[in-house]
């Protein structure tokens, strides 16, 4: 999406399921801790609802991939705390982003790992920006109907150059007529859960 100021209008979804969850799942959390929102698109929801779920934090970190989104959170939404930076989560090395902000005492990404291609690199750098200790939670779509639209028109030649579908789980791919519905995985001991 490269249009910010269209899509803060439009994402009632994402900030209705991201409330359910962290009301469900979301760790109360001790003052001082620096926490990570992966995939943070235009800001609004790290600020509005993960920031005021989270507490008395030192630090509230957003990143996304999209430099459009990033401006736009830095703009609009950036504080003493709450700071917005660019990351692709699937690059091959995350240690210099490390270097800059630290580890994270919480990792929380809603609705933005299953954009990404390369999910088990992504889940390997989260796991190497969390500190010792500290937890994670993740929530994406592990089937929507949209993805069987995606999988015919990539079996079609018009299409079919511009797109490649598949369902990865744990490096097995899925029959998507067994998972019909969202995936949250919070990472203290790996709890899969589906809802």
């Amino acid at each position: 999406m490269n249009n910010p100021a269209l899509y803060v209008k439009s994402n009632p979804f994402q900030r209705r399921d991201a409330q359910l969850v962290l009301k469900k799942y979301g760790p109360q959390l001790a003052p001082g801790l620096a926490v990570l929102d992966v995939g943070c698109g235009t800001g609004d929801l790290t600020v509005d609802i993960l920031a005021q779920a989270c507490g008395d934090f030192r630090l509230l970190l957003g990143v996304d991939l999209s430099s459009h989104m990033v401006d736009f959170a830095r703009r609009n939404f950036q504080t003493d705390r709450i700071f917005f930076d660019q990351l692709d989560i699937a690059t091959t090395e995350v240690s210099t982003f490390r270097a800059r902000w630290g580890s994270f005492d919480r990792i929380y990404s809603f609705y933005c790992l299953h954009w990404v291609k390369d999910l088990n690199r992504a889940v390997g750098n989260l796991g190497s920006l969390l500190a010792t200790g500290g937890e994670m939670l993740l929530v994406f779509l592990a089937h929507n109907p949209i993805f069987e639209v995606y999988q015919r028109m990539a079996a079609t030649s018009r299409w079919k150059v511009y797109m490649e579908v598949s369902i990865l789980l744990n490096g097995d791919l899925l029959n998507t007529n067994i998972h019909k519905t969202c995936l949250v995985i919070s990472c203290s001991d790996v709890l899969l859960q589906f809802t």
